[in-house]
């Protein structure tokens, strides 16, 4: 899969056209698609990267893992946050926040007892 490729397939994920994410990267209309027979830069595959909430590797193929930053499982959950609340109101993410805590300590007291 093409750099390109992995790009409309996360665009359509998001629901979001390759024009918006361009605009939203910064770059100029039109030249993500050019992407499928030349090489972008690395400051503009890292933005586009940065919008679409996945690792730069993953776009060059070097992982199948999207939100793979470092191998750490907090940058990994942080990844997966901002990608699932992107498009909520600051009411609605709290009140996820609220219930994730909640879940936590559920959780938590599940597996204590389990000991």
């Amino acid at each position: 899969m093409t750099i390109l490729d992995k790009i409309k397939e996360l665009a359509n994920l998001k629901q979001v056209s390759l024009a918006e994410i361009e605009r939203k990267a910064g770059l100029s209309s039109g030249s993500i698609t050019k992407w499928d027979k030349s090489s972008p830069s690395a400051e503009k595959l890292e933005k586009v990267a940065e919008y679409l909430g996945v690792s730069m590797d993953y776009l060059l193929n070097r992982t199948e893992d999207k939100f793979v930053s470092n191998n750490n499982t907090v940058d990994h959950f942080a990844e997966f946050f901002k990608i699932e609340t992107e498009g909520m109101s600051k009411e609605e993410i709290e009140v996820l926040e609220k219930e994730w805590k909640q879940f936590l300590i559920i959780r938590k007291q599940m597996f204590k007892d389990d000991k």
